[in-house]
C-alpha cells in the first residue's frame, strides 16, 4: 500500500471510529461522546511495604525483616575519672629584701601536680577540660608571668602561658584570670623519671617587667597564683584502670514491626543474633540480667529464655596496632531459645540491663591498658525474620500527584468517568484493589472500590520466579460524583493481598512486583 493510499484509508477509519463513539439521540437531540486520558502508572512491591533500612536480601532473593541497633552500656566518663585537681602557690622571698631591675628573675618555682585518679593513667589525649588560672601581684613592680607545661601538648607544643600582671595598688593585688581549652591536649603522666603514673610538672617563672623600674621585691610582697585543671574528659587514656563494676540498663525502640500493622501476618522463622564487643584494651567479665521485649499498644511482653541469660562471659581484651576489638556471638533463634514467641507479642520496644566488671584479674597488663572514647562495650542487636508467612489483608500502596484533565466549560456535560486499570501481577498472591482520591493535604476525599479482583501470579515450582497473570479492572465515577472529586490532588491505589492457601507459607522475593497501568475515560453528553 502506498502512502497516498495509506493516508485515505486513515482518514476513513477516523471517520468510522468518531460515528461509532457519537450514539446520537434522534428523540432528545444528544449524544454520548468519550475522551480517553492518561492518569499514571505505578508500580507495587516489597519496598511498598517494606523501607529499605527494614528489609534486607538474601542470595536467593528472598527477603528478610531486618533490625539492627547497639544498646548503651558504658561510657569513658564512667571508666576514667580525672579529679578537678587545683594547685595554688604562694610565692615570696624567705627573708629580708632586695632590688630588682627590668627583665631579672623574681620568682621560680617547679611544681609537680598529681591527678588523684582511681586509675593509674600514663597517658591521656583529653576530649574535653580547661585549665583555669588566677594569678595575683602583691609586689610594687609589674611582673611577666610564664607558666609552662611542657608534657601537656598541643600540636607538639606544650602549654606555655605568658602573661603581664600590674602592680599592687595600695593593699589591692594586680590581677589576671581566664582560662585555656584544653580540648585535644595530649598529657604525658609519667612525671620527669618516666617511671611513675597520674603526674606532670609545671614551671613557674616570674620576671620583672621592661615596662616596670628598678622594684624593690620585699618579704611582703608576693606572688600568688592558682591553676585548676577542670573537667577533663579523655577521648584516649593509657595505663592500669581500676578494677569497678558497672551497671547499663536501658530501653530503645524497635520499629521492625511498624511495616506489618496493617495486616494478620503469621512466620515461622526468627533469628536473633546478640554480639558482645569488648572494644577497651581491659579484660572484662560481663552478665546478662535480663533481655525483654515488650508491645506497649497491646501491653504484651516476653522475657528471653536462653542459656546466655545470667551467665558469666569473659570478654578477652582488645589489642593495638592494629585496633582489633574482641566479641562473642550468640545465636537466638527457635531451636534453642524462646526467641520465635517474639512474634507473637510483635514487640516496639526492648529493655536490657547487663552487669559488667572491668579487669576482673588486676593489673595484668603492666600498665598497657587502654581506651579510646568511642570504642567501648557494645551489645548489638541483629534482628532477621524471613518473609516466609501466610498472611491476611497485607495492606500496600502508591500514591502519585493528579489533576482532572479538563476545563470547567465541560464539566456541566460530564455523564460519567470510568476508570481503567491494567495489572500485570508477578506475586503470587492475589489482591482487591481500591483507588483513593486524596486532597492536598493527603486527606482522603473517596475511596472507589473496584469491582474484581487482581489475579495471583502462578508459581514455578521449585523456583523464585513467577508467570505473571493479567487482569483488568475497571471503576465508575458517577457525575453526581465529579463535584466532590474535583479537589483530588493525589491518587492512590490500595492493594489489600491474602493467601489464598492459608496456612502454607508463601516466601516473598525481590522481585515480586506488581504493575499497574491506570487510565481513565470521560463520558460526555452533548446536545444540539
Amino acid at each position: 500500500m502506498n502512502t497516498k493510499t495509506t493516508n485515505y484509508f486513515l482518514f476513513f477509519v477516523s471517520i468510522a471510529l468518531i460515528i461509532q463513539g457519537c450514539k446520537k439521540d434522534q428523540d432528545k437531540s444528544n449524544w454520548l461522546t468519550n475522551w480517553v486520558f492518561p492518569i499514571a502508572q505505578t508500580t507495587i512491591g516489597i519496598n511498598s511495604l517494606v523501607p529499605d533500612s527494614l528489609r534486607t536480601v538474601n542470595n536467593d532473593g528472598s527477603v528478610n525483616l531486618s533490625y539492627v541497633t547497639n544498646l548503651n552500656t558504658i561510657n569513658t566518663n564512667d571508666l576514667i575519672v580525672i579529679p578537678d585537681t587545683t594547685i595554688l602557690n604562694r610565692i615570696s622571698i624567705p627573708f629580708g629584701s632586695f632590688l630588682v631591675n627590668p627583665g631579672a628573675d623574681v620568682f621560680q618555682k617547679t611544681e609537680v601536680i598529681n591527678f588523684n585518679s582511681s586509675s593509674r593513667l600514663t597517658r591521656a589525649i583529653l576530649k574535653s577540660g580547661k585549665l583555669i588560672y588566677t594569678i595575683k601581684n602583691y609586689t610594687n613592680g609589674i611582673l611577666d608571668i610564664n607558666y609552662l607545661v611542657p608534657d601537656a601538648k598541643l600540636n607538639e607544643v606544650g602549654i606555655n602561658l605568658n602573661k603581664t600582671i600590674p602592680k599592687k595598688e595600695a593593699n589591692v593585688p594586680g590581677i589576671s584570670s581566664g582560662e585555656i581549652d584544653l580540648s585535644g591536649y595530649s598529657l604525658k603522666l609519667t612525671g620527669l623519671s618516666n617511671l611513675l603514673t597520674n603526674q606532670i610538672t609545671s614551671y613557674i617563672t616570674a620576671k620583672l617587667s621592661s615596662n616596670s623600674p628598678a622594684t624593690t621585691i620585699t618579704m611582703e610582697g608576693s606572688l600568688v597564683l592558682s591553676f585548676t585543671f577542670s573537667k577533663l574528659v579523655p577521648t584516649y587514656a593509657r595505663g592500669n584502670f581500676a578494677p569497678q563494676i558497672f551497671n547499663a540498663e536501658g530501653e530503645t525502640d524497635v520499629n521492625i514491626f511498624e511495616p506489618l500493622q496493617g495486616g494478620n501476618f503469621d512466620f515461622d522463622k526468627l533469628s536473633l543474633s546478640l554480639v558482645l564487643e569488648n572494644g577497651i584494651g581491659a579484660d572484662v567479665k560481663a552478665k546478662l540480667d535480663n533481655f525483654k521485649v515488650s508491645n506497649s499498644q497491646t501491653n504484651q511482653s516476653l522475657n528471653l529464655n536462653h542459656s546466655l541469660v545470667g551467665a558469666n562471659l569473659n570478654l578477652a581484651r582488645a589489642t593495638e596496632n592494629p585496633y582489633t576489638p574482641t566479641r562473642k556471638y550468640f545465636i537466638l533463634d527457635e531451636t534453642n531459645s524462646n526467641a520465635l514467641d517474639f512474634l507473637d507479642v510483635k514487640p516496639n520496644k526492648i529493655s536490657y540491663k547487663i552487669q559488667g566488671e572491668l579487669n576482673p584479674l588486676g593489673n595484668i597488663s603492666n600498665l598497657n591498658d587502654f581506651v579510646y572514647s568511642d570504642k567501648l562495650i557494645k551489645a548489638l542487636i541483629d534482628l532477621k525474620i524471613p518473609l516466609n508467612f501466610s498472611a491476611e489483608k497485607i495492606t500496600l500502596s502508591d500514591t502519585t500527584s493528579f489533576s482532572w484533565p479538563i476545563d470547567e466549560k465541560r464539566e456541566p456535560y460530564i455523564n460519567k468517568i470510568k476508570i481503567k486499570m491494567l495489572a500485570k501481577n508477578q506475586i503470587p498472591l492475589g489482591c482487591r484493589i481500591s483507588l483513593l482520591f486524596l486532597d492536598e493535604n493527603k486527606k482522603l476525599i473517596k475511596e472507589k472500590l473496584s469491582n474484581g479482583d487482581i489475579l495471583a501470579a502462578e508459581q514455578v515450582q521449585g523456583s523464585s520466579q513467577t508467570i505473571s497473570a493479567t487482569s483488568t479492572i475497571i471503576t465508575t465515577i458517577s457525575k453526581e460524583e465529579y463535584p466532590e472529586l474535583k479537589k483530588t490532588k493525589f491518587i492512590a491505589w490500595k492493594t489489600e493481598f491474602n493467601t489464598y492457601n492459608l496456612p502454607q507459607k508463601n516466601t516473598w522475593y525481590s522481585n515480586y512486583t506488581l504493575k499497574i497501568n491506570t487510565s481513565g475515560t470521560f463520558e460526555y453528553r452533548m446536545h444540539l
